[in-house]
């Protein structure tokens, strides 16, 4: 956060859900996906909170207690002013990379599609997440999800499609045994500085 500049008095805002055998996962083949369509439309529930920018003790807690409730805390991208209006949106977005040969080649596409924001590479366990070193307008927000769509190999249509509907991206950052066994840890450094 010092790096975005975003005063210690604004608000994170965190979601608390729970995890288990994603929609993708249960329905793998294009005739599945058509007959539970419904179920695709479906949003599971979040209960947002609110931390200080600068309160780590807080998001400590709040860390602890999503763990011991067996519960995924993900951070969003919505930064809340001390008013709770919108400042902007932290530049976050949950890869599901097919073909790429490793995570350099994954970067360098990555850094792409941002149009160069520098970042962080971080590996989820099955996938990847990318935290970008810019905050962005919403204006700027929802074409920064809308790009990562476009190359077809780099994200879920449907995590897009839940991010724009509840105008926030979402990346977890506990793990959350046996459907999410892995703390999201940093894997690589993207472009300058």
């Amino acid at each position: 956060m010092d790096e975005l500049g975003v005063p210690s008095e604004f608000f994170f805002e965190f979601a608390i859900h729970e995890v288990g055998v994603n929609w993708r996962q249960r329905n793998v083949t294009a005739r599945q996906r058509i007959e539970s369509l419904p179920e695709s439309l479906l949003h599971g529930p979040f209960e947002s909170f609110f931390v200080k920018v600068g309160d780590r003790e807080s998001a400590a807690k709040l860390y602890r207690a999503a763990g011991e409730c067996r519960l995924a805390l993900s951070v969003a991208s919505r930064i809340r002013d001390e008013d709770m209006g919108l400042l902007g949106h932290l530049a976050l977005m949950n890869l599901h990379p097919e073909g790429f040969l490793g995570r350099e080649e994954l970067g360098k596409a990555v850094l792409q599609v941002t149009g160069g924001i520098p970042g962080y590479l971080l590996t989820s366990g099955r996938f990847f997440h990318y935290y970008g070193r810019r905050l962005l307008s919403k204006a700027e927000w929802t074409d920064f999800a809308a790009r990562f769509l476009m190359p077809c190999t780099m994200v879920s249509p449907r995590y897009i499609g839940h991010s724009l509907s509840r105008d926030t991206c979402c990346l977890r950052l506990n793990a959350v045994p046996p459907h999410k066994p892995s703390v999201p840890e940093v894997v690589a450094a993207l472009g300058a500085g």
